[in-house]
């Protein structure tokens, strides 16, 4: 049986509902004072390691990495990230609260350093308030990973902060077998089940969090949770994410010489480029394909990102699949200039690829929606340009 079946079936809300909700609706409120004070916890943990040496009943310190010479400054709304050492933990008794995964430890303390940043501003009631965690599932099955982050719905986190962190436990324990669970904040699209399969994870060993759940763990395997500074990971761990989709998987290599794909946004919400046929019409004699990825599975988009030359779109999730590409492919990206976001010039630079990018202007003047508004493009200066970067590296 699943482990999640009970979960997935709500046979354990639908209780909750009969039984608290309704039998004892009288003693309501002598059921909050109780839950309160047994579930919220105490206080904050700054230093997961320091907590841990101080009292080992909390856990076990597996790995600390600092990669501060790989670090680059990634300058987002003037604010430096500065996050780039990394620890693995493994803690006894510890819970999860919420589908974000708080982390609380045996001695009833929130991690900061494991947990999401920005649930921190809230006071521990307010914590109660925002999750109403009603119902408690105790796992007593030995050895479980958590890999989270909280936008693990979105393609581009969920590569690089997910499936990057599990590639890295595989790496540093040489198997998955020794986890009977992988927990993650989300699970709803193919392309997340599809990764999965390919790590040889089976599905029926994923726990999908939930706001109204606390999970309780003998034994939890867990990192840091916004460890790479700017959200992405060392360049070591980039490169061996590439090498293992290229190694277990026989994907047909082709001369990619004149392998040149244009990524449309056309089926999202924001982030378009409103007069992109216009310029696809003046690049006409590049033969530039146009794909949408959404129509490609995960391993298609891989195979199709080992066998480029030149990649063109808009800043998206998308492009973050450079990281299969070969080194020397050229990244030439749409972006504005005013957006202050070199999210995928750092993620080109780190794949040793080349990187130019190419100003739009928003469709909006205030700078808050400029990432989240769609985008026209100077047609005939920036098919210039392109031509003159094509005909460089063609």
């Amino acid at each position: 049986m699943s482990l999640n079946f009970l979960y997935k079936y709500n046979i354990f809300r639908l209780l909750y509902i009969f039984i608290i909700k309704y039998f004892l609706y009288p003693f309501r409120f002598i059921y909050r004072y109780i839950f309160r004070n047994y579930f919220i916890p105490d206080s904050i943990c700054s230093d997961i390691v320091t907590e841990i040496n101080n009292n080992n009943n909390i856990g076990k310190c597996l790995d600390i990495i600092d990669f501060k010479d790989n670090y680059f400054i990634y300058l987002y709304k003037w604010k430096y990230y500065d996050d780039y050492k990394f620890v693995n933990v493994i803690l006894y008794n510890a819970r999860l609260l919420g589908n974000r995964g708080i982390v609380v430890t045996y001695n009833n303390k929130i991690s900061e350093e494991l947990s999401p940043k920005n649930f921190f501003i809230m006071s521990k009631y307010g914590l109660f308030r925002f999750y109403r965690l009603n119902i408690c599932i105790k796992f007593h099955i030995g050895l479980s990973l958590f890999t989270h982050y909280g936008f693990a719905d979105n393609y581009g986190h969920w590569l690089l902060e997910v499936i990057s962190k599990i590639i890295y436990f595989k790496n540093f324990y040489k198997t998955l077998s020794i986890f009977e669970v992988f927990i993650v904040n989300k699970l709803k699209y193919d392309f997340q089940k599809e990764t999965l399969k390919a790590l040889n994870i089976n599905l029926d060993n994923v726990v999908e969090l939930d706001n109204h759940i606390c999970y309780f763990f003998d034994k939890l395997y867990i990192s840091s949770y916004h460890w790479w500074g700017g959200y992405l990971p060392p360049r070591y761990l980039l490169k061996e994410m590439k090498k293992y989709f290229s190694i277990n998987f026989n994907f047909i290599s082709h001369n990619i010489y004149n392998n040149i794909i244009y990524i449309s946004r056309k089926k999202c919400k924001n982030r378009r480029v409103l007069n992109e046929d216009d310029l696809l019409n003046r690049l006409n004699d590049y033969n530039i394909r146009v794909l949408l990825l959404e129509d490609l599975s995960f391993l298609q988009q891989v195979e199709l990102f080992q066998n480029i030359k030149i990649v063109i779109g808009p800043f998206g999730a998308g492009l973050v699949n450079i990281i299969f590409s070969p080194i020397n492919s050229v990244l030439i990206e749409i972006r504005p200039i005013i957006m202050i976001n070199e999210f995928y010039k750092r993620l080109a630079l780190l794949n040793d690829m080349i990187y130019y990018q190419i100003d739009a202007t928003p469709i909006t003047s205030h700078y808050d929606d400029i990432q989240y508004t769609d985008w026209i493009i100077d047609i005939n200066k920036i098919s210039i340009t392109i031509k003159n970067i094509i005909n460089q590296y063609i």
